[in-house]
């Protein structure tokens, strides 16, 4: 069996079964859907599975990366740069090549099977697989999901089924028959008819959420069905929740502000508030995605819709899992091939403007399967304490400001005195000790500059940092570009081949 899959396209709760002509178990393989050319499962960018099951092997195909989580299944086999599996049977055999020939120093011995605790380390050289396990009461392993019993009643099923909520229980939001095929929503009075309910299901549409943000309140569930999106017009942001109990799982966010990149209440979600939240009720997020980027046709030359951040997360022991937020690359307006036109083909660095993907203010936070794209600040910067990240997927921006050189470098980046090239794909910053990483992968494309990253990662932050299996390649472009460091000066440069230098470098580890 084969399904196409790309980030922003989570699988979750299936089961593959049946048996191939000679009879073997039925493999799945997850690939772009494309039969020709020189790679035969394209060029996609994963990727997400969890709670499923296969009865023969899983093969990840041309998947870049990948997020594994609660799958059994006897093997899985990978060419890719970077997987992370979390929660698998022991008895699961890898098989990894993770394209060896050229990435060096690939690691070798310390896959982690708990979190938070770097001493506790066991032998292994499946790379580019890095094994994590849960906690048994990490709420995050189920997503909420729609069921049906047998007399017809619906339900919002938690926990695996443990807790069901009937949907009488939840205000529900409905597209309506208007021609643009934008529903507009007044989050004042969404507010008001959320009070009292057990959450808000958003039904597959396109809403454009005008007057204020929905406020989602503790122990309630916002849950998409089709994964809707949710385009943000006020310059606060399209949705603020409580720090407790919350749950968000399947639609995107999508701006709609524009020339706001600079104000920093322009985030399109606010997770709780600094010093709030519960170690047994957090926020919870799963398959939330944020885009900022010029979704329909019109003006090329119009600098599209702007944010300041995709997310914030201020309240405590939020956990995310399978989070996919990007700044385009390319958009509805841009035409033609980044390859032989990147003027027209990708956006530039006053087009679809946002300083940060990801900002994390709160203690104990974890993010479990994280992708962050294109951003022109950091793209994921990290303020709280006893973080957790694993697995990290980050493209720095393709293009920078006009006249950006090593010479004379023109981008600003947040905790730094003197300006950058282009800014680290993740800051651990100095207020963030006792931070955490497993399986993090940061990529560059420069096509149309020369331009030298001088880390991957940057860390501030001075105790307890402990960061694994960390992965930089060069993906193409201009042939004198590339990343000097993975993270504060260690791992080798990747670059283009006027460097001289392999295009991919792996680091075993990195602590403070």
């Amino acid at each position: 069996m084969r399904i196409a899959v790309s980030q922003a396209s989570a699988i979750r709760n299936i089961h593959v079964t049946g048996t191939h002509a000679d009879g073997s178990p039925m493999n799945l393989l997850l690939c772009d859907w494309n039969t020709g050319g020189t790679y035969a499962c394209g060029m996609t960018s994963g990727g997400f599975i969890g709670n499923s099951t296969i009865d023969g092997h899983l093969k990840l195909g041309s998947q870049q990366q990948f997020y594994i989580t609660n799958v059994t299944t006897p093997e899985i086999d990978t060419g890719v740069w970077n997987a992370v599996v979390n929660n698998m049977d022991a008895k699961t055999k890898y098989l990894g090549t993770g394209d060896i020939e050229h990435t060096q120093n690939a690691w070798g011995y310390t896959s982690l099977p708990a979190k938070n605790d770097p001493n506790k380390a066991t032998t292994d050289n499946t790379y580019p697989f890095t094994k994590t396990m849960d906690t048994p009461n990490n709420k995050a392993q189920y997503n909420p999901r729609l069921v049906v019993d047998n007399q017809s009643h619906w339900s919002v099923s938690y926990n695996n089924g443990q807790v069901l909520k009937p949907i009488s229980n939840f205000e529900i939001l409905s597209p309506d028959n208007d021609q643009d095929n934008m529903t507009k929503v007044d989050a004042n009075a969404l507010n008001v008819a959320l009070s009292g309910k057990a959450g808000l299901i958003i039904m597959p549409g396109v809403y454009q959420i005008n007057g204020g943000q929905i406020q989602v309140n503790k122990d309630q569930t916002v849950l998409g069905l089709g994964l809707p999106s949710l385009v943000c017009n006020d310059d606060g942001g399209c949705m603020k929740t409580a720090s407790e109990g919350v749950r968000l799982a399947g639609f995107v966010f999508d701006a709609g502000v524009k020339n706001a990149s600079d104000s920093a209440n322009n985030v399109l979600l606010t997770i709780g508030e600094q010093g709030q939240g519960l170690a047994d009720n957090p926020d919870i997020l799963q398959d939330v995605y944020a885009r900022i980027a010029r979704t329909t046709q019109g003006d090329p030359n119009d600098p599209g819709p702007s944010a300041y951040a995709a997310v914030k997360i201020n309240a405590n022991y939020v956990i995310g899992q399978n989070l996919w937020l990007w700044r385009a690359d390319h958009d509805a307006r841009t035409t033609g091939s980044p390859d032989t036109s990147p003027t027209t083909a990708l956006t530039n660095w006053n087009t679809d403007k946002a300083q940060y993907g990801l900002i994390v203010n709160g203690n104990y936070v974890t993010m479990d399967g994280l992708a962050v794209e294109h951003f022109e600040n950091a793209q994921t910067l990290w303020n709280g304490k006893y973080g957790t990240i694993n697995f990290y997927q980050s493209e720095m921006p393709y293009r920078l400001p006009e006249g950006d050189s090593k010479a004379n470098p023109l981008v600003s980046c947040n905790s730094f005195t003197d300006k950058q090239q282009v800014c680290p794909a993740l800051l651990v910053n100095s207020s963030a000790n006792n931070f955490t990483g497993y399986g993090l992968g940061v990529y560059s494309y420069f096509p149309m500059q020369e331009v030298h990253a001088d880390n991957a990662i940057e860390v501030k932050a001075t105790q307890r940092v402990a960061l694994n299996h960390l992965v930089d390649r060069w993906l193409n472009g201009e042939e004198n570009s590339g990343i000097a460091h993975i993270v504060n000066g260690q791992g080798l440069m990747v670059s283009g081949p006027l460097q001289n230098s392999k295009n991919g470098s792996t680091l075993d580890q990195f602590r403070l």
